[in-house]
């Protein structure tokens, strides 16, 4: 008899506390090319090799409605603790799952939709 289990993928009501209470290094690239995520109030801020390429202000949104290139509210930004969806003005991921020790996401538009990125505390 086999027995298949799997840890369930969520997005807790205080992802917004888990995201921006550490830093976050993308999986997948080797110690050649560093990814780090930094999740702010108020933005998200990406550098490469110690080096920042962006910063977005963005904010959670529970609807998908809010994914699209004209979505984006600057009035929401900073106020909404939790949602499925990360809203920047030049992008929307969907998170697949926020804990202590791991963040999945995808992009909804604004990046490739079929690839799943991780990221792992740091």
């Amino acid at each position: 008899m086999l027995s298949f289990s799997c840890a369930a993928q969520s997005v807790p009501p205080n992802a917004k506390e888990i995201l921006t209470s550490k830093d976050w290094k993308i999986d997948g690239y080797g110690v050649e090319n560093i990814y780090k995520i930094k999740f702010t109030n108020t933005a998200i801020i990406v550098h490469h090799n110690n080096e920042l390429i962006g910063e977005l202000e963005y904010y959670f949104s529970t609807t998908l409605n809010d994914c699209s290139p004209n979505g984006f509210n600057e009035n929401n930004v900073g106020d909404t603790l939790s949602g499925k969806y990360l809203i920047s003005e030049k992008s929307c991921l969907e998170l697949i799952n926020v804990s202590e020790n791991e963040l999945k996401f995808k992009s909804v538009y604004g990046g490739n939709p079929n690839n799943i990125t991780t990221a792992s505390p740091i």
